[in-house]
């Protein structure tokens, strides 16, 4: 199966999305807020990433009034 990256993965769509496609039995990683990730900063998240992603959901939402 893929393993899939998800942005936004803590909550609403972005949860639902994750929930389907693990029960369907990819590997999923949630790149959220929640997880102390931060989508936007790109260089940490390359960091981060020391696997092979075979699709990305780039779900986040960012507030930029907070900014």
């Amino acid at each position: 199966m893929s393993t899939i990256v998800i942005t936004g993965s803590n909550s609403g769509l972005g949860m639902a999305m994750a929930n389907a496609l693990r029960a369907d039995g990819h590997k999923v990683i949630g790149y959220d807020k929640a997880g102390g990730f931060d989508v936007r900063n790109p260089d940490a998240a390359l960091e981060t990433f020391d696997f092979e992603c075979d699709v990305l959901i780039n779900n986040a939402g960012v507030n930029i009034i907070d900014w």
